[in-house]
Parts: structure tokens; sequence; C-alpha cells
């Protein structure tokens, strides 16, 4: 744990990878990668599992896979909101995402994109944090809110490692 006002540092490595790269990384996953990043639970709603492979079908890389869900996420028939309600309760929260009412933030496109890519064998994780918030004028302060957390998918690409996706 920090004290109040004591300093920290860390540091961040960013991808640098092009969209070619990617494309033409393998896709021969460790054991533990397979493992890990592509479990889904034996529950699964089939209409899930189908529109995974339906949206995929045709593409000839995991990057490709990964892109075609990403644009499906952000088309129009889907919302951003803050606002929403939970899922019924015993609904799978994915399913309920995207065929009951395609309207959620950014932990409910994250969790279905790394579901429908760990569907069709793309290992996928999804990843969370929070933006920097807001600096007190007065005081120098920073406050970091609820409202300031976001939700991301990282896919694995052997050579690359983890490359985040939105």
């Amino acid at each position: 744990s920090l004290a109040a006002d004591q300093s920290y540092s860390m540091v961040s490595h960013v991808s640098v990878a092009t969209d070619a790269e990617l494309r033409a990384a393998s896709s021969e996953y460790s054991g533990f990668v397979r493992d890990h990043y592509l479990q889904l639970p034996p529950d699964l709603p089939q209409r899930v599992r189908d529109l995974a492979v339906d949206l995929t079908r045709g593409a000839e890389t995991p990057l490709d896979k990964v892109l075609i869900l990403q644009n499906y996420l952000r088309g129009p028939g889907f919302t951003y909101s803050q606002d929403i309600q939970a899922p019924p309760r015993g609904a799978d929260g994915v399913d309920y995402f995207l065929f009951e009412t395609q309207e959620g933030y950014s932990d409910y496109f994250a969790s279905s994109m790394a579901v429908l890519l760990r569907n069709v064998g793309v290992p996928a994780r999804m990843a969370a944090g929070y933006a920097p918030g807001e600096i007190e004028a007065d005081s120098g302060r920073r406050f970091v809110r609820d409202t300031d957390s976001h939700g991301w998918v990282q896919v694995y690409f052997p050579q690359f490692g983890w490359i985040d996706f939105e």
C-alpha cells in the first residue's frame, strides 16, 4: 500500500504490431493459453455459439475473426449505455445482451466479444481498468470514480502477446 502523497511509477508496453503482422501470426497456441483462454461454460446458450460461427464464417485468420466481431458489436444494432437494467435472474449475461437488449456499457461489449471469440477458437480475455478521472483544481487531488471504469477485450497472438481491441 502507499502512504498519502507517496508517488509511484510504472512501465507499460504497447504493441506496434501491424494488421499484416497479426494476420500472419501463428494460431498454434500453447497448452496454457488453450486451457485458460478458450474456456466456455458448458451451458453457454446455443444461439451464442451459433452467432459466433455464423458471423466469422469465411474468416481466414484469428485477426479477421476479431475484426468481424468487433465491427458487429460496433454496428447499429447495439447501443452504449450506462443506464441499463441487470439481466434477469438466471439469464446468461452475454446471451441477454446479444439477443434481448443489445444495450450496455463496455463490460457487456467486452465480455460478449471475448465469449464469441473463444467460441471460434481465438484466445481472448476481458480486461478492466479506470480512466484518469478528474483533478480537483483547489487541492490538486485526483478523483477516480466508478463512472471512470472501462472494460475491453484482449486477444492473444503467439508472437506478439495480448493485443487490445475495443
